[in-house]
């Protein structure tokens, strides 16, 4: 989980937890969702305010 790095707009190095229950409360994260898509969010918040993305915006993903 630790050997990725993802950015979603303007925010970068965004951090991968297995869920929501890793991250600390307000941390902007990634996890694998339910469906099996990438979810940026935030834990305890709403990630579209954070980073003021849409639904589809791109995310880029690099191995460390």
């Amino acid at each position: 989980w630790k050997s990725f790095l993802i950015q979603a707009g303007p925010s970068a190095n965004i951090r991968l937890h297995k869920t929501y229950g890793d991250a600390r409360d307000g941390e902007l994260i990634a996890l694998w969702g339910s469906s099996g898509t990438l979810e940026i969010a935030v834990s305890g918040g709403s990630a579209e305010k954070k980073t003021r993305l849409l639904r589809g915006a791109p995310v880029v993903i690099r191995r460390k």
